[in-house]
């Protein structure tokens, strides 16, 4: 659908916690996704990455 090298960013699904956000911007068609992460604004990248953390993101 779109060029192998376009992306989107999870910033445009913030309404949507992350896996969500993920399955939406998949669906589209986008294989390149940007983590979004603004504080009080879009929380999909913890800002405390510990290893727990790492895998839920990961995932």
């Amino acid at each position: 659908m779109f060029n192998s090298r376009l992306g989107c960013s999870s910033i445009s699904f913030r309404h949507e916690d992350l896996p969500a956000a993920l399955r939406t911007i998949s669906g589209l068609g986008f294989e390149e996704i940007d983590l979004g992460a603004l504080p009080g604004v879009c929380d999909h990248v913890p800002y405390n990455l510990d290893a727990p953390a790492v895998t839920a993101v990961t995932a």
